[in-house]
């Protein structure tokens, strides 16, 4: 039993490594469909990394929030790399004008992950969402609460603009 076990461990960390060889050579198509085909599975829970690696190359953001949402409530939680891949998430909301996206996952990520080294800035997406759906008054709230953080002063510049 333990032979097998040690087997799948072996299996999985090789598979996850080709598939990072692949990310590093740029072949984000290829990496795409290795990580569409696990985030697919049925009842499978995910490797986190390979959860941030489909999110860093998923283009469709229809089927990249299907995901996210399919593992909102994953065992993943409790691993740093998923809040990394929420937190690129994140990112793409913004780009995308997506604020529903933004308020839901920065206050997930706010609850959840308060302690991870990207939440400040996660919290000011959150913050930024909840601005864009004109709710001030939470908006000011987070606000308050990552300058109570110390952040960066790119931060503490973007906090600025954002009250304004």
């Amino acid at each position: 039993l333990l032979f097998c076990l040690c087997g799948i461990v072996y299996a999985e960390e090789r598979d996850f490594k080709s598939t990072w060889d692949e990310y590093k050579k740029g072949n984000y198509d290829t990496v795409l469909q290795i990580t569409n085909k696990w985030i697919k599975e049925a009842n499978a829970e995910v490797d986190p990394r390979i959860f941030y690696l489909y999110i860093a190359t998923e283009n469709d953001w229809k089927k990249m929030r299907s995901a996210v949402s399919r593992f909102q409530n994953s065992k993943m939680k409790s691993s740093p790399i998923f809040w990394n891949a929420i937190y690129l998430y994140l990112e793409r909301a913004l780009v995308l004008g997506d604020s529903e996206q933004l308020v839901q996952y920065g206050k997930l990520f706010f609850s959840e992950a308060s302690s991870h080294p990207k939440a400040t800035e996660a919290m000011f997406l959150y913050a930024y969402g909840l601005s864009d759906l004109s709710n001030q008054t939470e908006a000011i709230k987070i606000l308050d609460e990552i300058e109570k953080r110390n952040p960066s002063n790119r931060l503490a510049n973007a906090i600025l603009e954002l009250r304004e």
